[in-house]
């Protein structure tokens, strides 16, 4: 096999990677013009003529489109709601300096009004989507600032300005977003200004920027905060000299564009004011603030993009880079030699709005793919490229003052090649980014002269329908900037040789407890653990790329399960001990607090809905008489959608946290825990494994084995039978003398086998159990070092995953769909004699050969490519021969 593989790789990869590198570089230098005829058509649906110059903050929800529409210089602003498909008004809001959000049926509003003495008095509201009507309002300070919503709360910043001292203090205020009631508020201290958007949610933290200009010594100042999301709790803050401009919260670390201006000492007239700026951008752990790294950059700096990885960014230079997220090193950079608009990710591309048009590029090397360039607008200002179904939507407008082109165009490029699927002049220019809904093109469109900047109109709101049937070529998968934001930490560590075993790096320098992973559909892991600082994170993808996501602040994990989605369930303790069940939805996490207990073990029936088992203690009032050891009885809760169903199982049991539920084919619950053999009183303290099986009306609970030192999870076969494995110790005097067993129930009895004999009890407390296709045992132990073994029918077969590297906390053991087994556990190592450095591990055993079938098909294609080159080489040489013959030397 290893002989085949090899003719057909080096056939395949040497012989035939010059032809294919070179055609790859001439699409990569493709240059597509504005001009051709178009590929598809555009119709106007409808235009809705604003009372003020400038439209923007276009939100299209539930049938309905959302604007704002101010005049340039003016505090007035007028909300609108109209009809998505007919554009007709169906209700405006009148404010001063208002911003708005759409979510879950409410607009919800920050702005300024007039007070009773005529001063500016902030007011945050919630109006009702549909028809404007009030729900509530709250007034604090000056201004508010653009409310952001998630999980039941609407967050807003704002400030407090005095004009005689000119001071700022800034404030951000959690609602509850249903009833207005205050949940929590922070008032920062003078010099701060929580506005222009500057809150930014992420998990259970949120982030306030703020960036001030004192006119006193003309310089700014900006701070960022970071804040626990439910209780307001402040955890951070960064301040710095300069401009904060945007801030992008990701995995561990927040990553910061900012702008160190200076307008003293400078009259440059190439910068507008005598402004000059030195940017950059920097990290944060988002963990405590501190600083990770700071890139300076040479010039303004765009709100940056992260993609795995990698952090993308366009200077006000022209040039766009590529950072390495852990440490801000260039991994590449693009100098366009034109002015760069802003960024959009789908993909494995990049497009980015240019003053010549839009570029298209490799994200993982920055070779341009494609470069629409136009024809027509000298020194055009591009909107923010929007994705659709293939497709690349962008505004190029000519330049607005002064100037003889006066021609504004709206494009629909193809998104893999550029070329132009139509375009659409408009009679304004394009303003924020448009939004494609179900074919229909949203645009705001601002007034504006080319002769006179202050004479002002009207702007609009147009609906196109864009009449695009199919595409010519393939086009970029869907865009997965609305999934939770990523950061990929990916490193190959060993593996052994001769060994199956592959084992990655998840995550790195940190303090870890539980662990728990499982898989998906697709064979790829899922892992819930906590990290350093307690802080509760989650994980998921393959041995290529890893997704990690901090679920909150304070959480050990207790479980995590998948739903039919494949979205994560996470079982944790808070730092307030109390049990909470995270769910993800795919995009927020929901909490809710389950019924008190503890020994948790949790399971989703067919409809995704949560299933607990778990024990209470008794108070000591209820103990039975002549017992004075602590006792608890068990306890089953199932959620129905909106309240929990709890049922009492066994009562008394002693005090154990060894519980585990399963769910059968039919949603049916089974638990196994266990009690300790002194209760009732025998003069024992070994331990008894029971289970409970709900058949309908009542529960049928069976004792499986007794006198046993630790039992471990309970896992059903294709029949619902149960498996589980245990440990016993005996005699008790000896420290090594203890076997780990394996039972299975056969429908009538139950069955033993012993798996392990003479080793250390200790070693065996944490195993972990799961069952292959055909109902048979895999087992992952400690013995020394990290151990699997499997029965395969007639004896178990024992193999080492990881030698001597000190692991510790395992995860459940998981089998893929090809019964491939799948461990993550953590290891901490000595660093610099002194520390500890934590490492979570995941390793798996992949395929131990390929079917034969294939040798016979790489040859097949090692033979069609050596073809090929060699009749490519032939006719070259011919050609080359036939020219020498016509210009000999």
């Amino acid at each position: 096999m290893k002989g085949s593989l090899a003719v057909g790789f080096i056939a395949i990869a040497i012989l035939c990677l010059p032809i294919f590198s070179t055609f790859t570089l001439e699409m990569n230098a493709q240059q597509v013009s504005e001009t051709g005829d178009q590929l598809a058509t555009v119709s106007q649906l409808w235009n809705f003529t604003s009372n003020r110059s400038s439209v923007n903050s276009l939100v299209v929800s539930n049938g309905f489109v959302y604007v704002s529409s101010a005049n340039s210089g003016s505090a007035a602003v007028t909300i609108y709601c109209l009809n998505a498909s007919t554009g007709s008004e169906t209700w405006n809001h009148e404010g001063l300096f208002g911003t708005f959000s759409v979510a879950n049926g409410y607009v919800y509003v920050g702005e300024a009004n007039r007070g009773n003495s005529n001063s500016l008095q902030g007011v945050v509201s919630c109006l009702n989507a549909s028809d404007g009507a009030p729900v509530w309002n709250y007034c604090a300070g000056t201004c508010f600032s653009t409310p952001v919503v998630s999980r039941g709360i609407a967050y807003a910043g704002g400030f407090s300005y005095t004009l005689s001292t000119d001071v700022n203090i800034g404030f951000v205020y959690a609602f509850n977003a249903s009833t207005g009631e205050k949940i929590w508020n922070f008032s920062g201290p003078v010099g701060t200004r929580f506005d222009d958007s500057a809150l930014v949610l992420e998990d259970a933290n949120l982030y306030a920027l703020s960036a001030v200009y004192s006119s006193q010594d003309a310089s700014w100042r900006s701070s960022i905060y970071a804040f626990n999301a439910y209780t307001g709790e402040e955890l951070w803050n960064y301040t710095t000299p300069g401009q904060f401009c945007s801030l992008l919260a990701a995995g561990q670390n927040v990553y910061v564009s900012s702008n160190f201006v200076n307008t003293k000492g400078y009259t440059d007239a190439e910068n507008s004011g005598g402004y000059v700026y030195k940017g950059g951008i920097l990290a944060l752990n988002s963990l405590n603030g501190a600083l990770i790294w700071n890139h300076p950059i040479n010039s303004s700096v765009g709100a940056p993009v992260i993609v795995d990885n990698t952090i993308y960014a366009v200077s006000g230079e022209g040039i766009l880079y590529a950072l390495n997220a852990a440490n801000g090193k260039v991994i590449w950079n693009y100098v366009a030699g034109t002015g760069l608009g802003s960024l959009l990710s789908v993909n494995n591309y990049l497009y980015v709005g240019s003053t010549s048009g839009v570029y298209c590029f490799n994200a993982d090397n920055g070779t341009v793919i494609w470069n629409f360039a136009t024809s027509d607008l000298a020194a055009s200002s591009p909107t923010f490229p929007a994705y659709a179904d293939g497709i690349i939507y962008v505004g190029l407008n000519g330049p607005m003052f002064f100037s003889q082109v006066t021609q504004h165009n709206f494009y629909a490029l193809h998104a893999s090649s550029g070329e132009k699927l139509w375009n659409y002049t408009l009679g304004y220019t394009a303003g924020s980014s448009p939004v494609i809904e179900n074919g229909t093109v949203y645009i705001s469109g601002n007034f504006v002269t080319s002769e006179n900047p202050d004479l002002e109109g009207s702007g609009a709101i147009l609906a196109l329908k864009s009449n695009v049937t199919s595409l010519p070529v393939s086009s970029p998968p869907v865009s997965e900037t609305n999934r939770w934001p990523s950061y990929a930490i990916t490193t190959v560590i060993s593996s052994t040789p001769n060994s199956t075993w592959s084992t990655q790096t998840v995550f790195t320098d940190g303090s870890f407890g539980g662990i728990y992973m499982v898989l998906d559909s697709s064979n790829n892991p899922h892992i819930s653990y906590s990290g350093v600082n307690g802080v509760l994170y989650y994980a998921s993808g393959n041995e290529l790329n890893w997704k990690i996501q901090s679920v909150i602040q304070g959480g050990t994990p207790i479980s995590i399960v998948l739903d039919s989605q494949s979205n994560p369930h996470i079982l944790y303790e808070g730092a307030n001990e109390v049990v909470y069940y995270a769910s993800w939805d795919g995009l927020n996490w929901n909490f809710q607090v389950v019924p008190e207990g503890y020994g948790y073990s949790v399971a989703l029936d067919s409809a995704d809905n949560p299933h607990l088992a778990y024990a209470t203690v008794l108070p000591v009032s209820d103990y039975p008489q002549g017992v004075t050891n602590d006792i608890s009885m068990l306890n089953y809760a199932s959620w129905n959608g909106s309240n929990w169903s709890i049922q009492t199982v066994d009562s008394p049991i002693s005090y154990t946290d060894s519980i585990y539920l399963a769910l059968d084919q039919h949603d049916n619950p089974y638990i196994m825990y266990g009690y300790d053999t002194y209760y009732p009183p025998s003069g024992g303290n070994l331990l008894a494994v029971k289970f409970a099986v709900w058949e309908g009306s009542t529960w049928n609970i069976q004792t499986a084995l007794s006198n046993l030192d630790y039992f471990g999870n309970m896992v059903l076969d294709c029949n619902g039978y149960p498996h589980f494995i245990y440990a016993v110790n005996y005699p008790h005097s000896s420290s090594n003398n203890a076997t780990m067993g394996y039972a299975s129930w056969d429908g009538s009895a139950w069955n033993t086998q012993t798996v392990v004999s003479n080793a250390a009890l200790g070693l065996f407390i944490e195993a972990n159990l799961a069952l292959d296709t055909n109902s048979y045992p895999h087992i992952e132990f400690f013995n020394g070092s990290l151990m699997h073994t499997s029965w395969t029918g007639s004896e178990w077969n024992i193999q080492t995953v990881a030698p001597n590297n000190f692991a510790y906390g395992k995860g459940p053991l998981a089998l893929d769909s090809n019964d491939n087994p799948h461990i993550c556990y953590w290891v901490t190592n000595i660093h610099n004699t002194t520390a500890f450095v934590s490492s979570l591990l995941y390793t798996m055993q992949a395929p131990t050969d390929v079917p034969a079938v294939f040798d016979t098909l790489f040859i097949i294609i090692g033979i069609v490519a050596v073809g090929i080159v060699a009749g490519g080489a032939f006719l070259l040489f011919k050609k080359r021969s036939k020219v020498r013959a016509q210009f000999p030397n």
